[in-house]
């Protein structure tokens, strides 16, 4: 797997492990001074593999961003397609797919969000 370019120009994927068609990886946010340094702060993970389906379901891509709570500014409601583009790139990753992503603030999962393409269910 090839380096990670920050994406949206603000967020480093740093990949901790790797199979067959997965992945599972850190997300950063990164902060450039005006010194040449930059801060960087963890905001969640990403893991990703293949659903293989089943009864009521085609085989499909299945992914999962955890993000933490951290200052809302460090947070962009981009970051999920950003993510998606990525993960077609650096694992050929195609439709169908579904990214769905977690938040929690204060040690309470918030409501989750998801992005999709493609068919995955049966019945759709």
């Amino acid at each position: 797997m090839t380096p990670t370019p920050l994406l949206l120009g603000k967020y480093n994927v740093i990949v901790r492990g790797t199979g067959p068609r997965t992945v599972v990886a850190e997300i950063w946010h990164v902060e450039r001074n005006g010194a040449g340094g930059s801060l960087s702060t963890p905001i969640g993970w990403l893991a990703v593999g293949v659903n293989p389906g089943g009864a009521e379901h085609f085989e499909h891509w299945e992914a999962s961003l955890f993000l933490r709570e951290c200052r809302a500014d460090l947070q962009d409601s981009e970051l999920p397609q950003a993510l998606v583009e990525w993960l077609k790139d650096a694992l050929q990753m195609s439709e169908p797919y579904v990214l769905s992503v977690f938040q929690f603030k204060n040690d309470t999962h918030l409501s989750p969000g998801y992005l999709s393409a493609g068919k995955i269910y049966d019945d759709e």
